[in-house]
């Protein structure tokens, strides 16, 4: 299992990183990954009232779980990928250029995601 980190590199770029998750904790009902500390969870819902939101930096470390619809995200490096439902990405582009997100259906579908804050 992966998920995609957006991060901002010392020189302000923003870049993507497939990150393979670490099961390497046994727990009684199978292998773990090591936890993340986590201090909320809000979920979101867009309509097609929100088709782009321009170049913005993440407002805190999250976990963002695309739930229904997608998104595409362009980082400040010039690559763009696509975010379907069941996907997660951890945004850490905190400074820097940032990214911009994108709504890759005709506006109709309502876009649900899961944002998880990560504690700082």
């Amino acid at each position: 299992m992966k998920y995609t980190r957006l991060y901002t590199d010392p020189g302000g770029e923003t870049h993507f990183e497939d990150i393979d998750v670490d099961f390497s904790l046994r727990g009684r009902a199978g292998d773990q990954a090591p936890p993340f500390e986590a201090k909320a969870l809000q979920f979101q819902r867009t309509k097609g009232e929100q088709n782009a939101v321009d170049w913005h930096t993440a407002p805190r470390s999250q976990f963002i779980i695309q739930v229904s619809g997608g998104t595409e995200r362009e980082v400040s490096d010039g690559e763009v990928r696509r975010f379907g439902p069941r996907t997660i990405i951890l945004v850490e582009d905190t400074t820097g250029k940032g990214h911009i997100t994108r709504t890759i259906d005709d506006g109709t579908e309502e876009r649900v995601m899961l944002f998880v804050h990560l504690t700082e």
